[in-house]
């Protein structure tokens, strides 16, 4: 009977050490994907910083220069203006399947599938 006893408590000891491993592998887990969403997040926040300061003096530029052209630098920037504003409409129009379902699928693949080396299902 003693023996019985000794095997029911060393079962529960492995029992609870296991869930307390699993456990621990679960938290870790998570940490690793959550820094390596937030570092892939970061990067892609920089790169858009940089992007969006090309962007602001080259449309500067343009709109100088464009205003140059034509005798009036309130035209060039005009111009430039309507630029942004017809691609502000056709993104507006087009938000879902150029922003919204990219970017969760980004997020989705990297919260999902970012330890595999087989990246293959990727690529249907």
């Amino acid at each position: 009977m003693e023996s019985a006893v000794k095997n029911i408590e060393m079962l529960y000891e492995k029992a609870k050490e296991y869930t307390n491993t699993t456990l621990e592998l679960y938290k870790l887990t998570a940490v690793d994907k959550a820094a390596e969403v937030i570092s892939s997040l970061s990067f892609r926040i920089a790169f858009l910083l940089i992007a969006a300061f090309f962007t602001l003096f080259f449309n500067i530029g343009l709109s100088l220069y464009l205003g140059e052209l034509l005798d009036s630098n309130a035209a060039g920037f005009f111009i430039v203006s309507l630029f942004y504003l017809v691609f502000g409409l056709l993104l507006y129009i087009f938000r879902q399947k150029w922003i919204k379902s990219p970017i969760s699928n980004l997020i989705i693949k990297e919260l999902l599938y970012s330890k595999r080396k087989d990246k293959s299902y990727l690529k249907k």
